[in-house]
């Protein structure tokens, strides 16, 4: 994987140059759209460009996976949570903290919320004051 847009004289595109310093901090982004250099899945794994690295003989099933996991949650809190996260990336603290406040003292009026807490119950045990989860 690598940015080589340096090397064939032209800017990086898609979103490139808005995109890596966001995900990987300025100095990453630089070192990698200013070289060109091809780094390893390894390495995008580690840099956070990528979630997961797979064999090739799960690449199919991996994706339906993720999204069955995704899609076992509270539709409500994901939505929620996927706001949040969405606009955090132009908020301040101060005005993401009143958002979860907001949206915390919505979700724990939902049915979702009460479903959540009672299979959290049946899960966990407490062993010595702390709370361990059974399988």
């Amino acid at each position: 994987m690598s940015i080589p847009f340096v090397r064939f004289g032209i800017i990086p595109e898609f979103g490139a140059t808005y995109l890596l310093p966001h995900l990987l901090g300025i100095a990453k982004a630089c070192e990698l759209a200013f070289t060109g250099k091809t780094i390893t899945v390894s390495q995008a794994k580690e840099m956070g460009l990528v979630n997961e690295v797979v064999p090739a003989s799960e690449l199919t099933a991996a994706p339906y996976d993720l999204a069955k996991s995704i899609s076992s949650v509270a539709s409500l809190a994901l939505e929620l949570t996927k706001r949040g996260l969405y606009q955090g990336l132009d908020n301040d603290l101060e005005t993401q903290l009143q958002y979860e406040c907001l949206a915390l003292g919505f979700g724990f009026q939902t049915q979702d919320h009460e479903g959540g807490k009672s299979l959290f119950r049946q899960k966990a045990t407490c062993v010595q004051g702390r709370v361990a989860m059974r399988e």
